[in-house]
């Protein structure tokens, strides 16, 4: 069938043609004419954490961390991301907190263990939290009782 078997009136063919010539000379109409991409835009590179602070913020910053100040109360104070105040401590080689579990810290936590005390009771024992202890001795291979203390079987 024909273009001209498809369509009832000469009208309808007209305007097909005409498309039809448009885009072949690449001028289709609004719908089949494809968007140009926006040139692409560099992103600005992030301004350093220390550009954006003061020295004397960052000082302040530093003394609040000393005290006590927690890095994500920090970051909500200053405004900036916890990473930042991480980053920033490293660079002025400020002691961090709480630190990870050096080899005598685990093998001191690990005689506890062994010798019945909870993790809990090695968390107090030692100042590490007890879900660090129980992930280094379990890194370690260190038999792990069941969580929950004392079992005894059904009564």
């Amino acid at each position: 069938m024909d273009l001209a078997g498809r369509y009832s009136n000469r009208t309808d063919l007209q305007k097909l043609e005409t498309t039809r010539a448009k885009i072949d000379a690449g001028q289709g109409s609004s719908a089949q004419r494809r968007r140009k991409k926006p040139p692409a835009t560099r992103l600005p590179e992030p301004r350093k954490i220390e550009r954006r602070l003061p020295s004397a913020t960052v000082e302040e910053l530093i003394q609040a961390y000393g005290d006590g100040a927690s890095t994500a109360e920090l970051a909500a104070r200053f405004e900036i991301s916890k990473t930042a105040v991480l980053t920033l401590l490293t660079k002025h080689e400020v002691p961090r907190r709480y630190q990870s579990m050096t080899t005598p810290d685990i093998d001191h936590a690990e005689r506890l263990y062994l010798t019945g005390h909870s993790l809990t009771s090695c968390s107090r024992l030692t100042g590490f939290p007890a879900s660090t202890i129980r992930d280094a001795l379990r890194t370690r291979g260190t038999p792990m009782r069941p969580a929950g203390g004392r079992r005894h079987g059904p009564h």
